[in-house]
Protein backbone atom coordinates (compact mmCIF):
# COMPACT_ATOMS: atom_id res chain seq x y z
CA UNK A 1 0.00 0.00 0.00
CA UNK A 2 2.71 2.58 0.42
CA UNK A 3 4.57 1.83 -2.23
CA UNK A 4 1.35 2.57 -4.32
CA UNK A 5 1.53 5.63 -2.01
CA UNK A 6 4.59 6.76 -3.11
CA UNK A 7 4.53 6.11 -6.88
CA UNK A 8 0.77 7.97 -6.93
CA UNK A 9 3.05 10.77 -5.17
CA UNK A 10 6.17 10.90 -7.39
CA UNK A 11 3.99 10.57 -10.65
CA UNK A 12 1.79 13.93 -9.25
CA UNK A 13 4.78 15.83 -8.34
CA UNK A 14 6.42 14.68 -12.23
CA UNK A 15 3.55 15.87 -13.55
CA UNK A 16 3.87 19.06 -11.44
CA UNK A 17 7.07 19.39 -12.57
CA UNK A 18 6.72 18.63 -16.23
CA UNK A 19 3.60 21.21 -16.42
CA UNK A 20 5.13 23.79 -14.72
CA UNK A 21 7.50 25.07 -17.65
CA UNK A 22 4.64 25.03 -19.73
CA UNK A 23 3.20 28.18 -18.54
CA UNK A 24 6.93 29.99 -18.45
CA UNK A 25 7.26 31.73 -21.28
CA UNK A 26 6.86 35.55 -21.32
CA UNK A 27 6.44 38.48 -23.59
CA UNK A 28 7.86 41.92 -22.71
CA UNK A 29 8.20 45.79 -23.86
CA UNK A 30 11.41 47.71 -24.06
CA UNK A 31 9.49 50.73 -22.14
CA UNK A 32 7.44 50.85 -19.01
CA UNK A 33 6.40 54.50 -20.53
CA UNK A 34 7.05 56.61 -23.34
CA UNK A 35 6.97 60.54 -24.26
CA UNK A 36 7.00 61.85 -27.26
CA UNK A 37 5.69 64.73 -29.20
CA UNK A 38 3.39 64.90 -32.29
CA UNK A 39 4.36 63.64 -35.21
CA UNK A 40 7.56 61.58 -33.71
CA UNK A 41 8.26 58.44 -34.70
CA UNK A 42 9.63 55.96 -31.87
CA UNK A 43 10.51 52.41 -31.60
CA UNK A 44 8.99 50.10 -29.54
CA UNK A 45 11.28 46.55 -28.95
CA UNK A 46 9.50 43.22 -28.23
CA UNK A 47 11.37 40.47 -25.99
CA UNK A 48 10.60 36.78 -25.31
CA UNK A 49 11.47 34.93 -22.04
CA UNK A 50 11.39 31.40 -22.53
CA UNK A 51 12.41 31.39 -18.74
CA UNK A 52 15.20 27.98 -19.71
CA UNK A 53 12.70 26.31 -21.74
CA UNK A 54 13.59 25.77 -25.23
CA UNK A 55 10.93 27.55 -27.21
CA UNK A 56 11.20 27.65 -31.45
CA UNK A 57 7.99 30.01 -32.51
CA UNK A 58 6.47 32.70 -31.29
CA UNK A 59 3.26 34.19 -31.98
CA UNK A 60 2.58 37.69 -31.26
CA UNK A 61 0.03 40.07 -30.90
CA UNK A 62 0.43 44.00 -29.88
CA UNK A 63 -2.36 46.65 -29.59
CA UNK A 64 -1.87 50.25 -29.30
CA UNK A 65 -4.40 53.14 -29.64
CA UNK A 66 -5.48 53.90 -33.11
CA UNK A 67 -6.84 57.11 -32.67
CA UNK A 68 -3.11 58.44 -31.12
CA UNK A 69 -0.81 55.64 -32.99
CA UNK A 70 -0.32 54.71 -36.28
CA UNK A 71 2.34 51.25 -36.64
CA UNK A 72 4.46 51.94 -39.40
CA UNK A 73 6.44 49.15 -39.83
CA UNK A 74 8.10 45.99 -37.61
CA UNK A 75 11.70 44.64 -38.05
CA UNK A 76 12.32 40.84 -36.72
CA UNK A 77 15.35 40.32 -34.65
CA UNK A 78 17.92 38.50 -35.91
CA UNK A 79 17.55 34.93 -36.18
CA UNK A 80 14.39 35.09 -36.95
CA UNK A 81 12.44 33.39 -39.90
CA UNK A 82 8.87 35.26 -40.62
CA UNK A 83 5.68 33.47 -41.51
CA UNK A 84 4.17 35.85 -43.79
CA UNK A 85 0.44 34.13 -43.79
CA UNK A 86 -2.81 35.30 -43.44
CA UNK A 87 -4.27 35.79 -39.13
CA UNK A 88 -0.11 35.61 -38.62
CA UNK A 89 1.41 38.73 -40.50
CA UNK A 90 -0.95 41.10 -40.17
CA UNK A 91 -0.76 45.48 -39.64
CA UNK A 92 -4.36 46.54 -38.68
CA UNK A 93 -4.31 50.26 -38.14
CA UNK A 94 -8.22 50.16 -38.13
CA UNK A 95 -8.81 48.37 -35.16
CA UNK A 96 -4.81 49.24 -33.74
CA UNK A 97 -4.18 45.23 -33.90
CA UNK A 98 -0.30 44.35 -35.47
CA UNK A 99 -0.16 40.15 -35.19
CA UNK A 100 3.40 38.87 -36.39
CA UNK A 101 4.88 35.26 -36.26
CA UNK A 102 8.03 33.82 -36.71
CA UNK A 103 9.96 30.75 -36.10
CA UNK A 104 13.49 30.39 -34.58
CA UNK A 105 15.54 27.51 -36.11
CA UNK A 106 16.98 24.85 -33.60
CA UNK A 107 15.19 26.79 -30.56
CA UNK A 108 15.49 29.52 -28.43
CA UNK A 109 16.58 30.10 -24.12
CA UNK A 110 15.37 33.46 -23.28
CA UNK A 111 15.26 36.44 -23.17
CA UNK A 112 15.98 37.28 -27.00
CA UNK A 113 14.49 39.79 -28.89
CA UNK A 114 11.59 38.87 -31.10
CA UNK A 115 11.32 41.83 -33.42
CA UNK A 116 11.07 46.09 -33.22
CA UNK A 117 7.48 47.95 -33.88
CA UNK A 118 8.18 51.49 -35.13
CA UNK A 119 5.05 54.12 -34.35
CA UNK A 120 3.67 57.45 -35.46
CA UNK A 121 2.64 59.88 -32.86
CA UNK A 122 -0.75 61.42 -34.80
CA UNK A 123 -1.89 63.53 -32.01
CA UNK A 124 -1.71 64.37 -28.29
CA UNK A 125 -3.28 62.15 -25.69
CA UNK A 126 -2.70 59.17 -23.57
CA UNK A 127 -2.98 55.96 -24.26
CA UNK A 128 -1.47 52.23 -23.50
CA UNK A 129 0.45 49.82 -26.09
CA UNK A 130 -0.07 45.99 -24.25
CA UNK A 131 0.44 42.56 -25.36
CA UNK A 132 -2.51 40.73 -26.59
CA UNK A 133 -3.61 37.81 -24.18
CA UNK A 134 -3.89 35.38 -27.63
CA UNK A 135 -0.57 35.62 -28.33
CA UNK A 136 1.24 32.27 -28.59
CA UNK A 137 5.16 30.60 -27.81
CA UNK A 138 5.42 27.08 -28.53
CA UNK A 139 7.84 24.40 -27.18
CA UNK A 140 9.23 21.34 -29.17
CA UNK A 141 5.88 19.69 -28.91
CA UNK A 142 4.08 22.53 -30.29
CA UNK A 143 2.30 23.16 -27.03
CA UNK A 144 1.79 26.88 -25.71
CA UNK A 145 3.56 27.93 -23.06
CA UNK A 146 3.09 31.48 -22.93
CA UNK A 147 2.07 32.87 -19.59
CA UNK A 148 -0.08 36.30 -19.59
CA UNK A 149 2.08 39.17 -17.55
CA UNK A 150 -0.13 42.00 -19.12
CA UNK A 151 3.11 43.30 -20.24
CA UNK A 152 2.17 47.08 -21.12
CA UNK A 153 3.65 50.35 -21.67
CA UNK A 154 2.24 54.46 -21.17
CA UNK A 155 2.38 56.69 -24.24
CA UNK A 156 1.74 60.44 -23.01
CA UNK A 157 1.79 62.48 -26.69
CA UNK A 158 2.45 66.38 -26.29
CA UNK A 159 1.89 68.81 -28.50
CA UNK A 160 4.40 69.89 -31.23
CA UNK A 161 3.42 73.46 -30.72
CA UNK A 162 4.60 74.93 -27.46
CA UNK A 163 2.13 76.68 -25.65
CA UNK A 164 1.98 80.36 -25.62
CA UNK A 165 3.67 82.64 -23.13
CA UNK A 166 1.83 85.22 -21.44
CA UNK A 167 3.87 87.63 -20.94
CA UNK A 168 2.92 90.78 -19.06
CA UNK A 169 4.70 93.93 -21.28
CA UNK A 170 7.19 96.04 -19.41
CA UNK A 171 6.55 99.32 -18.19
CA UNK A 172 9.33 101.73 -18.86
CA UNK A 173 9.52 104.98 -16.59
CA UNK A 174 9.99 107.77 -18.94
CA UNK A 175 12.71 109.71 -16.90
CA UNK A 176 11.94 113.68 -18.82
CA UNK A 177 15.52 114.94 -20.40
CA UNK A 178 16.44 118.50 -19.20
CA UNK A 179 15.46 121.64 -20.50
CA UNK A 180 18.14 122.76 -22.41
CA UNK A 181 18.81 126.65 -22.43
CA UNK A 182 18.90 127.88 -25.85
CA UNK A 183 21.67 130.53 -26.29
CA UNK A 184 21.02 133.46 -28.42
CA UNK A 185 23.16 133.21 -31.20
CA UNK A 186 23.24 137.15 -33.19
CA UNK A 187 23.06 136.50 -36.63
CA UNK A 188 25.74 138.88 -38.71
CA UNK A 189 25.17 142.34 -39.15
CA UNK A 190 24.82 142.43 -43.01
CA UNK A 191 22.00 140.09 -42.61
CA UNK A 192 19.67 141.65 -39.83
CA UNK A 193 16.99 143.18 -41.19
CA UNK A 194 14.26 145.31 -39.30
CA UNK A 195 11.16 143.68 -38.94
CA UNK A 196 7.96 146.04 -39.00
CA UNK A 197 5.91 146.00 -35.69
CA UNK A 198 2.15 146.99 -36.31
CA UNK A 199 1.31 149.77 -33.62
CA UNK A 200 -1.49 148.44 -31.56
CA UNK A 201 -2.47 151.61 -29.51
CA UNK A 202 -4.61 154.80 -31.22
CA UNK A 203 -2.92 157.32 -33.22
CA UNK A 204 -3.60 160.89 -32.28
CA UNK A 205 -5.47 162.37 -34.96
CA UNK A 206 -3.05 165.10 -35.22
CA UNK A 207 -0.70 162.40 -36.14
CA UNK A 208 -3.09 161.46 -39.38
CA UNK A 209 -2.91 165.32 -40.65
CA UNK A 210 0.62 165.64 -40.22
CA UNK A 211 1.12 162.59 -42.31
CA UNK A 212 -1.18 163.55 -45.60
CA UNK A 213 0.12 164.15 -48.85
CA UNK A 214 1.43 167.94 -48.94
CA UNK A 215 -1.31 169.64 -50.85
CA UNK A 216 -3.42 168.38 -47.47
CA UNK A 217 -1.22 169.45 -45.19
CA UNK A 218 -1.34 172.89 -46.90
CA UNK A 219 -5.15 173.17 -46.49
CA UNK A 220 -5.01 172.03 -42.60
CA UNK A 221 -2.47 174.42 -42.40
CA UNK A 222 -4.58 177.40 -43.39
CA UNK A 223 -7.86 176.54 -41.10
CA UNK A 224 -6.04 177.00 -38.34
CA UNK A 225 -5.70 180.65 -38.36
CA UNK A 226 -8.99 181.13 -39.53
CA UNK A 227 -10.57 179.40 -36.21
CA UNK A 228 -7.93 181.08 -34.26
CA UNK A 229 -9.35 184.42 -35.64
CA UNK A 230 -12.61 183.38 -34.98
CA UNK A 231 -12.42 182.60 -31.79
CA UNK A 232 -10.73 186.17 -30.86
CA UNK A 233 -13.22 187.86 -32.54
CA UNK A 234 -15.91 186.10 -30.29
CA UNK A 235 -14.16 187.21 -27.19
CA UNK A 236 -13.35 190.64 -28.45
CA UNK A 237 -17.48 190.98 -28.96
CA UNK A 238 -18.40 189.17 -25.89
CA UNK A 239 -16.23 191.19 -23.89
CA UNK A 240 -17.58 194.44 -25.60
CA UNK A 241 -20.93 193.76 -24.74
CA UNK A 242 -20.61 192.61 -21.38
CA UNK A 243 -18.70 196.46 -20.76
CA UNK A 244 -21.61 198.07 -22.41
CA UNK A 245 -24.12 196.14 -20.04
CA UNK A 246 -22.19 197.24 -17.07
CA UNK A 247 -21.54 201.07 -18.65
CA UNK A 248 -24.98 201.26 -18.87
CA UNK A 249 -25.87 200.40 -15.31
CA UNK A 250 -23.51 202.91 -13.94
CA UNK A 251 -25.45 205.35 -16.04
CA UNK A 252 -28.65 204.83 -15.23
CA UNK A 253 -27.59 204.89 -12.09
CA UNK A 254 -26.46 207.95 -11.99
Amino acid sequence: MKKIIFIITLGFLGTLIMAAPALAATVLLSRSSTAVVQGENFDMAVAIDSQGIKNYTAKILIQYPTELLEAISFTFGSGWMALAQAGYDSIDDARGVLIKTAGYPGGFFGPINFGTVSFLAKKPGNGIIKIGAASLVLDGANLNVFKDTFAQSSIEITSSQPPAEQTVPLVKEVVPAPAETAVPVPAPASTLVPVPVPSTRLTPTIFDILTQPGSEQSSGNLWIPILFGAVILVLAVGGYMIYRKRRKKVYNGK
